[in-house]
């Protein structure tokens, strides 16, 4: 019996644990996104991917996509709750370009604002 009681609180212990490491959604962030870009209506479907991609080979964690890193970049704190502030760097972030290259001007506010997706599309 003392076996079978060990055991089961091993396995809680492990279970707690997994659960723990794993819990790192965001969903303050996507429920900013949502509500202040509703002409996006491609991103319902997105859901993480509005500022996620899918992992390389080797990779960890859910890396991020162009969008997602600049976005990072305007967020003050890592897993902030505060809507408004997430609001604010929602709105800095429009105004990064998209890409590096000096003669492209597009923004993701620009893109945003044509109802669409702010991330570059996957390579394929």
């Amino acid at each position: 019996m003392s076996k079978l009681l060990t055991l089961s609180g091993v396995l809680v212990l492990a279970i707690a644990f997994v659960a723990a490491t794993e819990a790192n959604a965001r969903p303050q962030y996507q429920k900013a996104f949502m509500a202040k870009y509703t002409k996006v209506t491609a991103a319902k479907k997105a859901k993480c991917g509005i500022c996620h991609r899918k992992k390389k080979a080797g990779e960890k964690g859910k890396p991020r996509n162009d969008y997602g890193a600049a976005l990072g970049k305007s967020i003050p704190k890592k897993n902030c709750k505060v809507v408004a502030k997430i609001v604010e760097a929602l709105t800095k972030t429009e105004k990064v370009k998209v890409s590096k290259d000096k003669k492209e001007k597009e923004t993701y506010g620009d893109r945003l604002k044509a109802g669409k997706l702010p991330a570059s599309p996957a390579k394929k």
